[in-house]
């Protein structure tokens, strides 16, 4: 178990919770949310950077880690 701690050093105290998306509707709301703003941080990445338009980086991330989940591995 991972330890987490918050701005002052005291130990943020936290149960990990199995495919908790599917069993309570407020951490899939939550992931709902992670999702959306990491969307729209990459989005606000590649718009400041437009050549990373040609890596397709916002389709690779969620290949990979959509691969990761699932436990594939990819080929170098």
């Amino acid at each position: 178990m991972n330890t987490y701690y918050d701005k002052e050093g005291k130990i943020i105290e936290h149960e990990c919770i199995i495919e908790g998306d599917n069993t309570y509707l407020s951490i899939a709301a939550a992931s709902i949310l992670a999702k959306t703003h990491h969307d729209e941080h990459i989005a606000k990445i590649i718009e400041e950077n437009p050549d990373y338009k040609k890596y397709d980086i916002h389709n690779n991330i969620w290949n990979l880690e959509s691969e990761l989940k699932s436990g594939k591995k990819r080929n170098p």
